[in-house]
């Protein structure tokens, strides 16, 4: 049987109005009488009955994390939850993570019905390629409380500014002397583009523009995946030949920037003394004794930013929100250096 207010209240001698607020974190009540209430209520073994909570406010105090049940559409790094999980224990909001299959967002029945089945105040929405659109456009329809994760829409989310990532650590580079830089991506094949994440696009587009404004030519490397011959050393070895070749690289991700490290050791040149090269990636980067200059993908903050942003559109579903860029940290290392002529 549940416990009862009443029952708290007559073990503590207090009213059944004043047991609810303490309860429920509100009033003002000696720091004794708030003691009495806790105490009573885990020696009952009371729990709050949050479907009676959600009847008396209107609201659940639980947010809802959709992820795809397809593999690669949805990422969850174990920072960006953390960011989340912080956010929501500030506001004393609990989390639920719900996988589903992509067919059931985009059905016109299945939307309008999300929140009251999940019990949630609203959704943060971790999908962060290949959207289906219909489902951006019935949550929209049905004004349903929604912050997109790590996805540049045109309103209504965050994500890491990887264009201004792309610029600043190219910038870096130029300022240590170097000016002919690459962009080198092993992750996303030039025929493949199509279906790949933003920040492939963004950062060698943040590289591309801080060349163009050195005065400088851009470079972007991507193989192509429908080669038969590809390897990827003689890839990475046919862009770091030649007279005009580059002293230094801008990765899009640590692997890519191992791949080079690796190539270029075989040919007996050394990261950090022969050749300059940041990747970017959601912790700094390493290599034996290479200690990549990263830059650091801002997953906690972005979590967090976030949940404030979803509390927004909670109080106001209807007002559409700018989209929110979160700007990478730098981390230092000892791959980059002047260039070595």
């Amino acid at each position: 049987m549940a416990v009862t207010l009443k029952q708290i209240a007559e073990k503590t001698g207090l009213s059944k109005p004043t047991v609810s607020q303490i309860l429920n974190g509100k009033g003002l009540y000696s720091e004794d009488s708030r003691r009495r209430v806790w105490k009573a209520a885990r020696e009952l073994g009371y729990r709050t009955n949050a479907a009676a909570r959600a009847v008396s406010t209107g609201t659940f105090g639980m947010v809802s994390l959709l992820l795809s049940t397809e593999k690669n559409r949805s990422t969850l790094p174990s920072l960006l939850l953390d960011g989340i999980q912080d956010e929501l224990s500030e506001r004393e909001l609990h989390l639920n993570v719900a996988k589903l299959p992509d067919e059931q967002p985009t059905n016109d029945g299945f939307v309008p019905k999300i929140l009251r089945e999940w019990m949630a105040d609203g959704l943060l929405i971790d999908y962060t390629d290949r959207i289906p659109r219909r489902m951006i456009e019935l949550l929209r329809e049905h004004n349903i409380p929604s912050i997109w994760v790590n996805s540049r829409q045109a309103a209504d989310c965050v994500h890491p500014d990887d264009l201004a990532a792309g610029r600043r650590a190219t910038e870096h580079l130029l300022s240590l002397g170097h000016r002919r830089i690459a962009f080198v991506d092993t992750s996303h094949p030039q025929d493949r583009m199509d279906i790949a994440h933003y920040s492939a696009q963004d950062r060698a587009d943040g590289y591309a523009a801080a060349m163009k404004a050195a005065g400088q030519t851009p470079h972007v490397h991507r193989r192509d995946v429908s080669d038969p011959d590809y390897s990827r050393r003689q890839w990475t070895l046919s862009w770091l030949a030649g007279p005009d070749a580059p002293t230094a690289a801008v990765a899009y991700a640590v692997p890519c920037a191992v791949t080079v490290a690796w190539t270029l050791l075989g040919e007996g040149r050394q990261v950090g003394r022969d050749f300059s090269l940041i990747p970017m990636a959601d912790t700094p980067g390493r290599l034996a004794d290479i200690r990549f200059v990263t830059m650091i993908v801002p997953q906690h903050d972005m979590g967090q930013a976030a949940v404030r942003r979803l509390m927004e559109k909670i109080s106001e579903p209807t007002k559409e929100l700018h989209p929110l860029a979160i700007p990478f940290e730098r981390s230092e290392g000892n791959s980059v250096a002047p260039p070595a002529e």
